[in-house]
């Protein structure tokens, strides 16, 4: 799993904490395979799937700051 949903969930949490409850809102996506099966080393098997189960660790990192997690795809704790 990318690190940036360790940093995501929390920090776009904290931003909406200090601009005010609501006005943030976070932008995700697949994104573009070349970018990341060379940048990233992301093996680009299951677009939808992977960003299925990495929006389900932004979730509970945005609602908790905790998350135990492992997914076809993502494993993250």
């Amino acid at each position: 799993m990318e690190v940036a949903a360790l940093v995501a969930g929390p920090g776009a949490r904290k931003v909406d904490a200090q601009l005010g409850p609501g006005r943030v809102r976070l932008g995700v996506g697949p994104s573009h395979e070349p970018t990341m099966v060379r940048n990233f080393g992301v093996r680009w098997e299951a677009p939808l799937g992977q960003l299925s189960e990495y929006l389900t660790v932004l979730r509970a990192l945005s609602d908790t700051g905790r998350v135990d997690f492992e997914g076809r795809h993502v494993t993250a704790r």
